[in-house]
């Protein structure tokens, strides 16, 4: 029962950080005049994801931690309408978000690293926590850095998504060598 759990987070683990992989390589290879029209997508694509983690909270049981989910898919619901009705700043408020996305996946990646990869006895444990801070830096980078400009800025938030998920892959394999049962 265990292990059959353990291999859905894993699954789903591998499932985002593909999403991850194949936004990335769309914002890098995304050409500057279609910029504001994939803005736009990601606006409606974040709201539609909190529409159906609302929907699947008043489907659940209703336990606290659904109730801590709610509350995140609230919170992207407000980005992605926000993206939607600030058209004149969206790219800024990607920005923003990708740069919270990428601070909050760094930091999960050395609680990660800490609590369960160096437990688990592996040699390398701290190379995971080395790269969960340049992903860390990399979200630090993009929330500081408003002068560039659109074409450089969405190709980068592209690079730092690819890197992110590159980090979080190596977090599952490292994580998770479980056999099956």
């Amino acid at each position: 029962m265990i292990f059959q759990e353990l291999n859905k987070l894993k699954r789903s683990s591998i499932m985002v950080s593909i999403g991850v992989i194949v936004l990335g390589i769309l914002m890098i290879i995304c050409p500057a005049p279609y910029i504001p029209t994939m803005v736009g997508t990601l606006g409606a694509v974040l709201l539609i994801f909190a529409l159906l983690g609302i929907f699947d909270f008043i489907a659940s049981n209703r336990t606290a931690i659904h109730y801590v989910y709610l509350t995140g898919w609230l919170i992207l619901g407000v980005a992605g309408t926000a993206v939607l009705i600030f058209e004149v700043n969206s790219l800024y408020s990607i920005s923003w978000l990708f740069g919270a996305y990428l601070i909050i996946t760094g930091i999960s990646n050395i609680i990660s690293a800490i609590t369960y990869v160096k437990r688990s006895g592996r040699k390398d444990w701290w190379l995971l926590v080395l790269l969960a801070v340049l992903v860390i830096a990399c979200g630090v980078i993009i929330l500081i850095n408003p002068w560039w400009d659109t074409v450089r800025l969405f190709r980068i938030v592209g690079v730092m998504m690819l890197f992110s998920s590159f980090v979080s892959i190596l977090r599952v394999i490292w994580l998770w060598p479980i056999k099956s049962e």
